[in-house]
C-alpha cells in the first residue's frame, strides 16, 4: 500500500494534465455579466437610499431649474441697473460741469459787479465835485 501511494503522489507519480472545463471567452462574458449586475445592484441601492434619506432627484432637478431661471431674471436686471447707473452718472457729471460753470460765472458777474460799482462811485464823485459851486477858486 505504501509503495502504491508513493508512486502515485511522489515524484515518480505520471503526468498530470490540468484542463480548463469552460473556455475562456465563457469565463471572461460570465465575469463581465456578474460585474454588470454588481453595478446595477449597487445603483439601485443608492437610489433606494437616497429616497429613504428624503433626497429626491426630481425635485432637486425642479429646484434647480428654478434657480437657473431666478438668476438669469436677476442678472438682466443688474444689467439694466447698472445701465441706468451709467446714465445716472453721465447725468450727474453733465449736472456737475454746469453748476461749476455757473459757479464761475456768477463769480465773474460779482467781480464786474464790484467793479462797475467802484466806477459808479468814482464817477458820483466826479458828478459831485462838478455840480458844487466854486467860491473864489475853491470847490466845496
Amino acid at each position: 500500500m505504501f509503495r502504491w501511494l508513493r508512486r502515485r503522489f511522489g515524484v515518480a507519480a505520471p503526468r498530470v494534465a490540468v484542463r480548463v472545463q469552460l473556455p475562456w471567452y465563457w469565463r471572461a462574458s460570465m465575469t463581465a455579466l456578474l460585474l454588470i449586475a454588481v453595478l446595477v445592484l449597487a445603483g439601485w441601492m443608492y437610489d433606494a437610499g437616497s429616497r429613504l434619506a428624503g433626497y429626491n432627484r426630481q425635485e432637486t432637478g425642479e429646484e434647480l431649474a428654478a434657480l437657473r431661471l431666478e438668476n438669469a431674471r436677476q442678472m438682466s436686471e443688474l444689467e439694466r441697473l447698472r445701465r441706468e447707473v451709467g446714465a445716472g452718472e453721465g447725468n450727474v457729471q453733465m449736472a456737475r460741469a454746469a453748476q461749476e460753470r455757473l459757479v464761475q460765472q456768477v463769480k465773474d458777474l460779482e467781480s464786474e459787479n464790484n467793479r462797475l460799482r467802484e466806477d459808479l462811485a468814482v464817477f458820483e464823485n466826479l458828478a459831485k465835485e462838478r455840480s458844487q459851486p466854486v467860491v473864489s477858486g475853491v470847490r466845496k
